[in-house]
């Protein structure tokens, strides 16, 4: 079966939605890397798991204003040329002004994106996607956090890349393919009969 688009195309993100490491429901932990993730700044990786708001997928999200304002980034295998499209959640932390988070590919800035969380009782997710193109066999997709380093806000999850703009093509069972042979050979036998009478 051929795969393509968000929808059905094979997602290339790791942990997207940094379900690993499992930690236990209502806690948090701040680690220097995680499968598919590292973080570039030394404030490490803060994974929450229902402490400050509801994930957007799964049990667990990141909080990328861990103990400083940190950027997190995986490299992503590619195709040279190809477009893929980026999806990703964003979301304010609940009670906190400044959220703001840039979305880097390859170094080039894709979203920068700003929420005020200010009155919010939990999370309030937007989905975002954005078409983009790989330069190379290999892309480096970061999430930098551009707010005041308070080690409070701008929440991210739901991370996904699939190729872009291909059409999902179904498999034929046998008998699928059988019938067609038939269809087929039926037209060719009609157009046959219409050129000889």
């Amino acid at each position: 079966m051929l795969l393509a688009g968000p929808a059905g195309a094979q997602n290339i993100v790791q942990n997207g939605s940094f379900e690993e490491p499992a930690i236990a429901p209502g806690s948090f932990t701040n680690l220097p890397s995680i499968p598919g993730w590292t973080d570039s700044t030394g404030c490490g990786i803060e994974i929450q798991s229902g402490v400050a708001g509801t994930p957007a997928d799964g049990a667990q999200l990141v909080e990328l204003d861990s103990n400083c304002s940190s950027v997190i980034s995986q490299t992503l295998a590619t195709q040279p040329g190809a477009a893929y499209d980026l999806q990703f959640q964003f979301s304010p932390r609940p009670g906190v002004a400044d959220n703001h988070v840039q979305v880097r590919w390859n170094g080039t800035v894709v979203a920068d994106l700003t929420a005020d969380g200010t009155g919010l009782a939990d999370t309030q997710w937007t989905k975002h996607s954005v078409i983009v193109v790989a330069t190379g066999a290999s892309t480096t997709l970061s999430f930098a956090d551009l707010s005041v380093s308070d080690s409070l806000g701008t929440y991210i999850d739901d991370v996904q890349a699939a190729r872009a703009g291909a059409t999902a093509i179904p498999e034929l069972s046998t008998a699928g393919i059988a019938a067609l042979g038939l269809l087929l050979a039926a037209a060719g036998a009609l157009l046959a009969k219409t050129r000889s009478g």
